[in-house]
């Protein structure tokens, strides 16, 4: 489930876009995603502030970007900007997701489901 930072010393987690489109100008990646570590204050206000989520966990981050990413996809190009936006803020040079309420609340609902 997503859920509001906590306090913690632990990493957290969000998703940003693949660093293949990010770094590697690869058009093939323009839709996808991966998990990446926020690991101060400042990198979690930033990702809240963007419209991002946080995650208590690199699982969880993951199994968010492969959802998104493939939700409703055939093929093996992902596809996670027709459920989001990405931000001009980003993490490590790479924007940070900003998600439709509608895939977020999918993503909860099979997760409730498969357990």
């Amino acid at each position: 489930m997503i859920s509001p930072s906590k306090k913690s010393d632990n990493y957290k987690w969000t998703v940003v876009r693949h660093s293949g489109f990010g770094y590697g100008n690869n058009p093939q990646f323009i839709g996808g995603l991966e998990s990446h570590d926020v690991n101060t204050k400042a990198a979690i206000k930033k990702v809240e502030a963007a419209g991002g989520l946080i995650f208590d966990g690199y699982s969880e981050a993951e199994d968010f970007a492969e959802f998104a990413m493939y939700y409703k996809s055939k093929g093996l190009i992902p596809t996670a900007d027709l459920y989001g936006g990405f931000s001009k803020k980003a993490i490590d040079g790479l924007q940070i997701f900003i998600p439709t309420t509608g895939i977020t609340e999918k993503w909860n609902t099979s997760n409730e489901n498969s357990i």
